[in-house]
């Protein structure tokens, strides 16, 4: 090795050292504790709420999805189904429109507890590689409100708040002494079955969905109208796991499919939606085909004569008569379906979980 380049390496060595050790100590001030990669949902009455009450957006409550790896989605979950003719002529193509992604680290101390971590004071939530989605969100007015309302919009954060493996709350506020954004923390599938809860009942989300959401958790409407610390009550889990279902009935009642006999909703099957919060695989798949369509259109059709009060060996000797040939699925259990009719049906037990009458 020549004497330049012996002394070139000495001097480049201790300098990669301090860069590395930089690095190092960066990641160990600025990571994602494990608990914080989940999806969390606003409950405050700061960003989003004045605007569905002046009409300038319809009613959403926004998502923050944060991966393992600090990789983040910002999100605005609507309350109403995707269709494949509107999606391909208004943009408009996910009941979750994407905001924003990017990277996120929370710089600061954290202090252990039982079951998790608390936030120290001086905590922030840091945003970077920020990518603004080109999609559609609500009305044309109304995207530019949202994206400038939403946590994306702002790079940091101060943080306060707590996380473990169920549960969690996150404060965060742009400067002392202000309002703060609240997000809690929620399981995916429990989302889906809330929003389906209120999505069935055919009430407004503007006028009920927050009351909706404290009294089917156990929550308060005024403070935190979303409690994951308390269990929730047997029935009201049979209801909204009975609502995700015969929501996703409906919705998948209308989809076309590729060997439709009209030439326009054979086009309009290769119309790429994403339903982020409808969907139920496990038990009730896409269809495919008419056939599998004509089934999911008698599970639809058997629930909603069931909401009606029809009685089930009548609905079933009906849906008979009109989807001959079809073997009318069943996959809710008896107490999902009584949850259903009873939560769907009018009387009290409707009004005390909706908030109504």
């Amino acid at each position: 090795m020549s004497l330049f380049r012996y002394v070139r390496r000495m001097l480049i060595a201790p300098l990669t050292f301090l860069v590395l050790t930089a690095a190092g100590s960066a990641s160990a001030q600025s990571s994602v504790p494990s608990h914080l990669a989940a999806w969390w949902i606003a409950v405050d009455n700061v960003a989003f709420p004045p605007l569905w009450r002046d009409g300038t957006i319809v009613p959403m409550e926004e998502l923050l999805i944060i991966e393992s790896d600090g990789r983040f989605e910002n999100r605005m979950m609507g309350f109403y189904g995707i269709d494949p003719g509107y999606c391909a002529k208004e943009n408009l193509c996910s009941d979750a429109p994407l905001i924003a992604t990017g990277r996120l680290a929370l710089s600061g101390s954290t202090r252990a507890t039982g079951t998790g971590q608390t936030f120290e004071s001086g905590n922030k939530l840091l945003l970077s590689d920020i990518s603004t989605a080109a999609n559609r969100i609500d009305s044309p007015r109304g995207d530019s409100i949202i994206r400038a309302r939403s946590v994306s919009a702002t790079s940091a954060w101060m943080a306060e708040g707590r996380v473990d493996v169920d549960d969690g709350m996150l404060l965060l506020r742009r400067a002392a002494g202000e309002e703060p954004r609240a997000f809690v923390k929620i399981a995916p599938e429990k989302l889906r079955r809330l929003r389906a809860g209120i999505m069935v009942s055919n009430l407004s989300a503007l006028q009920h969905w927050r009351c909706y959401l404290a009294s089917a958790t156990g929550g308060d409407v005024r403070l935190m109208p979303l409690r994951n610390d308390k269990p929730m009550l047997p029935a009201i889990r049979d209801y909204i796991a009975a609502a995700h279902y015969y929501l996703t009935a409906l919705t998948y009642a209308g989809r076309p499919t590729v060997d439709d006999p009209d030439p326009a909703q054979r086009r309009l099957a290769g119309v790429a939606l994403e339903d982020l919060m409808a969907g139920s695989p496990a038990k009730l798949p896409q269809p495919r085909t008419v056939q599998e369509r004509r089934e999911v259109r008698a599970v639809a059709r058997y629930l909603t004569v069931l909401v009606k009060g029809e009685q089930p060996e009548a609905a079933k000797a009906m849906m008979a008569r009109e989807f001959p040939g079809v073997s009318l699925r069943q996959d809710l259990t008896e107490a999902e379906t009584l949850a259903l009719t009873t939560y769907l049906r009018g009387g009290a037990d409707r009004n005390r979980l909706f908030c109504a009458g």
